[in-house]
């Protein structure tokens, strides 16, 4: 199926013939009605190459004789397997000339980076390059239901709600676009399948089988033993799982629309009309919120979860989510204040767990959560750590949350092994540090403001391992050789 000069003759009866064996009503029925209901509409089709993008691009060819004008083709390159990627580059653009359909191909300029979510940043960017900003758009991807199998898989260590569950979606609304996957609801198995009945060829992409990307590991592994040890249809009760989700969280999103609408008064919220709703809701609220009146595209959640649990007690709080941006907790309001910065001034900034922050001077701060084991303590004991590089502090030696900051006038700390507290400006001045790393070098806080670590020193003698601890975090911080 993946021969480099393979050639699908015929493919325009080869399409009609798979769009018999798929009519509409095996498709999904909503992705239907919105491709019919577009008269006017830019059409691309993704395709790579594959069986899945192949199958989504002979069907709705075969589907929409009268749309096809309006049809693109669109491939990206992301140049990862030499010669083979340049194979289904042509492949495609073959595919797309026999069809008589519009060729749009992007080469990647960043061969070398090779992270999951450049790879798809990159063809998000390319879909963007070519949909015109006047006219909608609709984007077709080849997506099927083992993909929403391995989507739940992927996503569920990192800890996701509805909204994050019920996805992919059949139908995604981006802006004036509408990205389409209307076969979402059949299995890998039933496409290759169908295809082979018509005889279509398409290409196989060899780093599929590579155990780098963690969604391959997933297919290769989890997924295998999840359908072999169900003792039922598991795609089946994924494709309901799926949808109720989907149900579920349309409903909650229109509750928490309506919950907003009463809760805000010219973009501050009213505690008091908040606190009454359920947590989901009150997490959808302040999602909203904060998307809408700090025009930041993502919303951090560890941020929302500091936010519920100040208004839970009932304490004032004062986040900086952004730089020059604060969310304040006071008076009955939640309110975004505007925080102007001095040049170089960072603001305090939370520090979620199992994440990594690039920090404004270019250095980085990792925090990750670990179980505590023997080697590890008798490392920490044996003071087998790099202090300027690492540190461990138990998890119930923390309060709350972590966050980072610059040095402050009057910022006090015990580090292991100094009697008593001692400014963290003299400790800075005994090791001779120079201005600029004073400056440059983070301060490692929680809820509580106290100071648990500075890159250069030990953790703070209150926030030691004594080898009763389960949990630790484990800060890594890389510094410039600049300071």
């Amino acid at each position: 199926m993946s021969k480099p000069d393979s050639r699908n003759s015929n493919i325009q009866q080869k399409a009609l013939d798979l769009f018999h064996l798929y009519p509409h009503s095996k498709w999904h029925t909503q992705s239907v009605d919105v491709l019919k209901s577009e008269h006017a509409s830019e059409i691309l089709i993704a395709c790579s190459g594959g069986a899945d993008s192949v199958f989504a691009l002979l069907l709705t060819f075969a589907a929409f004789p009268n749309a096809r004008n309006r049809m693109s083709v669109i491939h990206f390159n992301h140049l990862l397997r030499g010669q083979e990627s340049h194979d289904d580059q042509n492949f495609v653009k073959k595919l797309s000339a026999e069809l008589k359909l519009k060729f749009l191909t992007k080469n990647s300029r960043n061969p070398h980076k090779t992270d999951e979510g450049t790879l798809r940043n990159e063809r998000r960017d390319f879909f963007n390059s070519i949909i015109s900003p006047t006219k909608s758009g609709i984007l077709i991807q080849g997506h099927n239901l083992d993909d929403v199998a391995e989507t739940l898989l992927w996503r569920i260590p990192r800890g996701v709600g509805v909204e994050g569950l019920c996805s992919p979606r059949p139908i995604t609304k981006l802006g004036e676009h509408t990205l389409l996957r209307p076969f979402i609801n059949q299995s890998r198995e039933e496409i290759r399948n169908a295809l082979r009945d018509v005889n279509i060829q398409w290409r196989q992409d060899g780093s599929n089988a590579s155990d780098q990307y963690l969604r391959n590991r997933l297919r290769k592994n989890t997924l295998k033993c999840w359908k072999s040890d169900s003792d039922r249809d598991l795609l089946s009760g994924v494709k309901r799982t799926r949808e109720l989700l989907g149900e579920q969280d349309y409903a909650l999103k229109q509750w928490a629309e309506e919950a907003y609408s009463n809760s805000q008064n010219n973009g501050v919220l009213i505690i008091t009309k908040l606190l009454p709703y359920p947590k989901a809701v009150l997490r959808k609220v302040l999602t909203f919120w904060l998307s809408r009146n700090s025009k930041s595209k993502i919303t951090q959640q560890s941020h929302v979860d500091l936010i519920i649990k100040s208004l839970n007690r009932g304490e004032d709080l004062t986040l900086d989510i952004s730089r020059g941006l604060q969310v304040q907790i006071s008076k009955g309001t939640v309110a975004l204040k505007v925080n102007p910065s001095k040049p170089g001034d960072w603001g305090i900034s939370h520090l979620p767990y199992n994440s990594m922050v690039q920090l404004p001077c270019g250095f980085t701060l990792s925090v990750k959560l670990m179980k505590l084991d023997s080697a590890l303590i008798k490392n920490i004991r044996q003071r087998n750590i790099d202090q300027d590089a690492e540190c461990f502090i138990p998890i119930s030696k923390i309060e709350s949350s972590l966050f980072f900051r610059q040095r402050l006038p009057g910022d006090k700390f015990q580090p292991k092994g100094l009697k008593g507290s001692k400014k963290v400006k003299d400790c800075m001045i005994d090791r001779h540090w120079s201005k600029t790393k004073k400056a440059n070098t983070p301060i490692i806080t929680d809820l509580s403001k106290k100071i648990l670590w500075i890159p250069g020193f030990p953790p703070d003698q209150s926030s030691l391992v004594d080898g009763t601890e389960t949990e630790v975090i484990r800060l890594t911080y890389s510094q410039s050789n600049t300071l």
